[in-house]
């Protein structure tokens, strides 16, 4: 099986008992067959997102389990994913992606990943495959 992206919005999702997508997240992280690729990115937004005083402790242990799991595949941030990222997020005044989504997008085009399951929702307003539909 071929490997799926996980956004930040998935792992948000999944962490927060009280997001609106916790139960959807659940319920995919069940189905997935193969393993998940994240970004060093993914997991700085992700960082951005739980920084409050009582997640910080639930992000550091989440980050470290996640970088010793089998099933995920960690991509470093490289300088040159960054420029490029950069460079798309510059030329899209138009869309309100954030550099993160954009620093995805060039790595997805770098090296596709298919979506996990067929009756899966959209990753995200970018069109790329994922796990969970952006609110």
């Amino acid at each position: 099986m071929r490997p799926i992206f996980a956004d930040t919005s998935y792992y948000v999702a999944l962490m927060g008992p009280k997001d609106q997508f916790h139960e959807s997240a659940l319920q995919w992280s069940k189905r997935v067959l193969g393993s998940v690729v994240v970004t060093e990115y993914i997991l700085v937004e992700l960082g951005g997102a739980l920084s409050r005083l009582q997640d910080r402790q639930l992000y550091a242990g989440f980050v470290d389990q996640l970088l010793r799991d089998r099933g995920t595949v960690f991509v470093p941030a490289p300088q040159a994913l960054f420029r490029q990222g950069l460079s798309l997020f510059a030329r899209h005044a138009d869309k309100e992606w954030s550099l993160v989504d954009c620093i995805s997008f060039r790595r997805h085009e770098a090296a596709p990943t298919p979506r996990g399951t067929d009756d899966g929702p959209p990753f995200c307003s970018g069109g790329l495959p994922g796990p969970l539909a952006r609110g």
